[in-house]
C-alpha cells in the first residue's frame, strides 16, 4: 500500500480500512484471517495514455475464500470501460464492430481522484469514499478539446460488513446514453430490479438491487460471446465471465442508486432494505445502516428525511453536507449535535434507543460556538486613511463568548494593492505570500493586543483580516469562521 508503514502481520496491528492517495484507493476488510471479507474501491483511473486501465470507480468484493465481483485483466486503452464495475458513457468507440462504452473519463485531460473519504476500524466498521471526476473539460477553444462530455461525475461508495451502497451522480453537457455495469464470476440470475450471482466455488452470493431510477431493465451478457473477436492476449479466456448491465436513456442528468448485500449461497432476502428519497435526498436503509446523499450536485446545510420502523441504535451516514456543527432533531425535538469535517462532508451518528417512525433533521448552526474577534489599525476599526510613510500598528482582540476554551484555527491575513494574498507567519513575525492559518490553539478573551507595526505600506488599499475557525483542521471553513476586517487606504 503506498505510504503505508510496514507492519508484521503476525504481531502487528494491521489496519482494517485504509485510504491511499496518488494512486487513490480505499481498502477495507473485516479481519486479517484467511476467511476474511475484503474489497477495494479504486478512484485513480488513468490519464489519457494508451494501455492504461479505465477503472476509476471500479470496485472489488471478496467474501471468505472467493471473489464475488472483480475486473477483467486486459491489455486495452482508455477506449473501453467494459472490463470493470464502472459507469460508462456512449463515446463513439466500437468493439467487435458494435458500439462500446468508454468511461466517464474517456479522453479526459486529468485523472480522477477520491476527494472525500471516511473510514474507521472500530465498531461500526465501515469505509466510505467519493470518486471525483470533475474538472476535466477544457474550455479553451485554442487548445485540444477532449471528447469527454462530462461536466461532473461523482460515485459515492460505502461498505460495512456485508453491505455496499453505490450512488452515481453524473452531469453531462449534452445527453448521451449511460451504462452501469456489474461483473459476475458465474452466470447471474435477474429478477426485476435485482441481480443475484454466486462465487465460482458456489459458497457465497452477492445480491444487487437498483433502487433508483425505478423500473430499470437489466440485461445479462456472456463475455465469452461479447468478446469473441478479441484475441486472447487482449482479454485472457479465463478472464471472460458474465456481467449484468443497466442501459439508461440519454440524459444530461443521471442518478443511479444500487445496493449490494453479500452472504452465504443460501441468502435470499435483503436485510431491512428501503429506498430513501424526496427532499433532495437519495439513499438507502439497509441492515443497521442509513446511508444517504444529495440528489443534486452541491453541499447542503439542511437535511430532512423519514425512516419508517427504525431499529434502535441504527447508524446514520449522511453525505454531501457543508462543514460545521449541526443541530440534530428527531421528530421535531432536539436530540444533540454532530460536527461535519471538510475531509468527508459527512455526518455520522446514532439515535440511541429511538425506534419506530422517525423524522430526522440536520440543521447547520453557524453560531454553535459564537465569538467576536476584532482587528484595529492605529486603534481604528472598519477603515482608516493615512499618508504614505506613516506607520500603521495592527492590534487584535477577541471576545471568546461561549467558545472559550474551544480549540480553533487562528487566522491573520492581508491583501494589498499588488493583489497578493498573505498570511501572518509567526516565525518571520510578518506577512508572507500564501494562505495558511496562524496557529491552532484554544480560544480565550483578550483586548487590543498590538501584533505588528508597519512603516512602509505601498500606496493603495490594504485589507487585514483576523478570524478564528471553530473547526480546527488547518483549513478555512466558511461556516465556522468568525472574523473581522479593516481596510487601510494609503494615499
Amino acid at each position: 500500500m503506498p505510504n503505508a508503514t510496514a507492519t508484521s502481520p503476525y504481531n502487528g496491528a494491521m489496519p482494517l480500512t485504509r485510504f491511499a492517495d496518488a494512486p487513490y484507493f480505499l481498502m477495507f476488510r473485516d479481519n486479517w484471517s484467511q476467511s476474511a471479507n475484503w474489497g477495494l474501491f479504486i478512484g485513480d483511473g488513468s490519464i489519457p495514455f494508451d494501455h492504461q486501465s479505465p477503472d476509476h470507480g471500479h470496485f472489488v468484493i471478496w467474501r471468505g475464500d472467493d471473489y464475488l465481483t472483480k475486473g477483467a485483466r486486459s491489455y486495452e486503452s482508455m477506449a473501453h470501460g467494459d472490463f470493470f464495475n464502472t459507469l460508462s458513457i456512449a463515446s463513439g468507440c466500437s468493439m467487435n464492430g458494435a458500439d462500446c462504452s468508454g468511461t466517464a473519463m474517456f479522453d479526459s485531460e486529468q485523472r480522477a481522484s477520491l476527494s472525500r473519504h471516511r473510514h474507521r476500524d472500530a465498531s461500526p466498521l465501515f469505509a466510505y469514499a467519493m470518486l471525483d471526476a470533475d474538472g476535466q473539460w477544457n474550455q479553451n477553444p485554442a487548445e485540444y478539446q477532449p471528447m469527454a462530455n462530462v461536466e461532473s461525475y461523482r460515485r459515492h461508495f460505502f461498505w460495512s460488513d456485508e453491505y455496499v451502497v453505490v450512488f452515481d451522480r453524473l452531469r453531462q453537457k449534452s445527453a448521451k446514453a449511460v451504462t452501469y455495469r456489474l461483473r459476475a464470476m458465474c452466470e447471474p440470475t435477474i429478477s426485476g430490479d435485482t441481480v443475484s450471482q454466486l462465487s465460482v466455488n458456489g459458497a457465497h452470493k452477492l445480491m444487487q438491487r437498483t433502487l433508483a431510477p425505478n423500473g430499470v431493465a437489466i440485461e445479462k451478457l456472456d463475455e465469452s460471446a461479447l468478446w469473441a473477436e478479441l484475441e486472447d492476449w487482449v482479454v485472457p479466456i479465463e478472464e471472460r465471465h458474465w456481467q449484468s448491465v443497466i442501459d439508461l436513456p440519454a440524459a444530461t442528468d443521471v442518478n443511479i442508486l444500487n445496493v449490494i448485500q453479500t452472504g452465504p449461497a443460501s441468502m435470499s432476502e435483503f436485510d431491512a432494505l428501503a429506498h430513501i428519497s424526496g427532499n433532495g435526498n437519495e439513499g438507502a436503509r439497509i441492515g443497521q445502516w442509513v446511508v444517504m446523499f444529495a440528489a443534486q450536485e452541491g453541499l447542503r446545510s439542511t437535511v430532512t428525511y423519514t425512516i419508517n420502523n427504525a431499529f434502535a441504535a441504527m447508524w446514520h451516514l449522511i453525505g454531501d453536507l457543508q462543514t460545521g456543527q449541526y443541530d440534530l432533531l428527531v421528530n421535531g425535538e432536539t436530540f444533540g449535535n454532530v460536527v461535519v469535517a471538510d475531509q468527508d462532508n459527512t455526518a455520522l451518528f446514532q439515535l440511541g434507543q429511538k425506534s419506530g417512525n422517525l423524522t430526522v433533521a440536520l440543521v447547520l448552526n453557524p453560531e454553535a460556538f459564537a465569538c467576536s474577534p476584532v482587528i484595529r489599525a492605529n486603534r481604528h476599526t472598519g477603515s482608516l486613511s493615512i499618508e504614505t510613510g506613516n506607520p500603521v500598528t495592527l492590534s487584535i482582540g477577541l471576545d471568546a463568548g461561549n467558545a472559550s476554551g474551544q480549540i480553533a484555527d487562528w487566522w491573520l491575513l492581508s491583501y494589498g494593492p499588488d493583489a497578493q494574498l498573505r498570511y501572518f507567519d509567526i516565525n518571520d513575525w510578518g506577512f508572507v505570500p500564501g494562505f495558511n492559518a496562524l496557529l491552532m490553539y484554544q480560544l480565550f478573551g483578550f483586548a487590543d493586543l498590538p501584533i505588528l507595526e508597519m512603516n512602509k505600506l505601498s500606496p493603495g488599499w490594504h485589507l487585514f483580516l483576523f478570524g478564528v475557525d471553530t473547526m480546527p483542521n488547518q483549513s478555512w471553513n466558511p461556516n465556522m469562521v468568525f472574523w473581522d476586517m479593516i481596510s487601510v487606504n494609503v494615499k
